[in-house]
């Protein structure tokens, strides 16, 4: 990313958790909070966060559930309302009664609910996630869509999605970003970066 200098690290606290984030921007800027989806991490802003700061906004990017973040033991501590309340208390760690929010996949799943349940969000851009009341209906009502939200179900489970994850240098997680996007969006060097990234200390639920 061009004006790598340009960006910071910075650790942000929600009780026992340790929120790492990067940054990037004046410190007095408006600010926006970009939230990644799955199999993602930070770096799946890469691409946005240098022009923002650019603009004047401060821009923070959770690095959640990867890398340098803590990894709570528990399905329970990886709930919709745990995840949106980190991101309130970045929030407040900043010292923001506002801030603009965008979320992608499971990002803006918690960018909904943070939008919908907190005064704290002033703006709201999510992708390829639909509305919670739309998606429960569809959930409930199509068993198409329930089909595909598999997934959600089988990465609940003890061990076995890590060791898949994992197996043959990552494939499934390289596979599900190239089937889910146009062809040459992802570069050897970027997927290179995802793999550093999921090489990390695996998330355990149990």
């Amino acid at each position: 990313m061009n004006g790598a200098n340009l960006v910071e690290d910075l650790s942000f606290q929600n009780g026992a958790v340790d929120l790492h984030a990067i940054a990037a921007g004046p410190k007095d800027g408006p600010a926006v909070v970009l939230l990644h989806g799955f199999p993602e991490f930070w770096y799946a802003w890469h691409r946005q966060i240098e022009p923002l700061a650019a603009a004047g906004f401060r821009v923070i990017v959770p690095t959640a559930w990867l890398q340098l973040s803590s990894k709570p033991l528990g399905v329970a501590a990886y709930a919709l309302n745990e995840l949106v309340s980190d991101v309130i208390a970045i929030a407040d760690q900043l010292g923001r009664e506002k801030i603009f929010l965008a979320g992608h996949d499971w990002g803006a799943a918690v960018a909904w609910s943070a939008a919908l349940l907190h005064p704290h969000v002033s703006r709201s851009s999510q992708c390829s996630t639909s509305h919670p009341s739309v998606m429960r209906k569809f959930l409930s009502t199509r068993p198409r869509q329930l089909l595909r939200s598999w997934y959600m179900f089988f990465f609940q489970l003890p061990w076995l999605p890590e060791a898949v994850f994992s197996a043959f240098d990552f494939r499934v997680g390289v596979r599900a970003l190239l089937r889910s996007s146009r062809q040459g969006t992802f570069s050897s060097e970027e997927l290179a970066q995802y793999r550093g990234a999921w090489s990390q200390q695996a998330l355990s639920l149990e």
